[in-house]
């Protein structure tokens, strides 16, 4: 199943590419590569750091866009990314623990953009407002060491976006480029395997999600067809607590919930469009 939407955007990046003259300039490719610094935190009920996960995630983005108007875009997309970061908490008993946790992060979109023209009296300045829904969803494998089990979690859930964008010509072939944009979640869902203590793969409800980001960069057109952009990019979740949860694990029934936590990553993304 989680091949499913790169199998599919790659079907359909074939059956485009093999489209007729009709329909040229208006369907479009990307493919990008993305490498970001990851920082995740999460606080108990008074703001007190239970544990830090902090390091690097690289990975790429495939998308294919289809432009109906002059005016209007759909963009559908999916984007890996993976890494191996730093882990440093507090066990059950409260003695420090540093380990590691592999990361897995995917996002599945689809976008529509509009364009509203330019901005009055700053020639060359063009806004748009787009719209997404995003589904993403989060392996966290926490490494066991020789005092603690280790620990996965499988965080999925959708959003809501809404965002501005911006561009500004700086001559005919270089432009810069900007995006601002917040994101509702909802669906939010958490899968935690405690097979090793006999409690096997609860589900439950995570706590409402809000997330925000801002992209600043810079596209070279290199042809009629073609554009090569290098972007900063910043994002950022907050995840409320979750309800208390009930599980039972041989004869004892104990209550987990899913702790406040906030999520940052911040990178550089490369991409290369190509037109068709």
């Amino acid at each position: 199943m989680k091949t499913t939407p790169i199998t599919l955007l790659l079907c359909l990046f074939c059956t485009l590419s093999f489209s007729g003259q009709s329909k040229a300039q208006k369907l479009y490719a990307d493919l990008g590569l993305n490498s970001q610094y990851f920082n995740y935190e999460e606080q108990n009920n008074e703001g007190v750091m239970l544990n830090r996960e902090e390091g690097y995630l690289n990975g790429g983005t495939i998308a294919i866009g289809y432009k109906p108007t002059m005016d209007t875009e759909w963009r559908l997309s999916h984007e890996r990314l993976y890494g191996s970061v730093d882990y440093d908490g507090l066990t059950q008993n409260g003695s420090m623990l540093h380990t590691q946790t592999e990361e897995e992060i995917s996002l599945f979109s689809i976008r529509f953009k509009q364009s509203l023209g330019e901005v009055y009296g700053i020639p060359g300045l063009n806004w748009f407002v787009s719209t997404a829904l995003n589904h993403r969803h989060w392996d966290r494998d926490i490494q066991a060491t020789s005092m603690s089990l280790g620990l996965s979690e499988n965080y999925s859930w959708n959003e809501f976006d809404l965002s501005i964008e911006a561009n500004y010509k700086l001559s005919s072939k270089n432009i810069m480029i900007a995006q601002i944009g917040f994101a509702i979640g909802f669906n939010e869902k958490i899968e935690v395997d405690l097979h090793k203590i006999g409690a096997g793969k609860p589900s439950f409800n995570l706590g409402d999600i809000k997330g925000k980001h801002v992209n600043f960069g810079y596209q070279r057109l290199l042809g009629d067809a073609s554009s090569l952009s290098v972007s900063l990019t910043y994002q950022y979740w907050h995840f409320d607590r979750s309800g208390d949860h009930s599980i039972t694990t041989g004869p004892r029934r104990i209550t987990i919930s899913e702790p406040e936590s906030d999520t940052h990553r911040a990178g550089i993304y490369m991409q290369y469009r190509s037109a068709f």
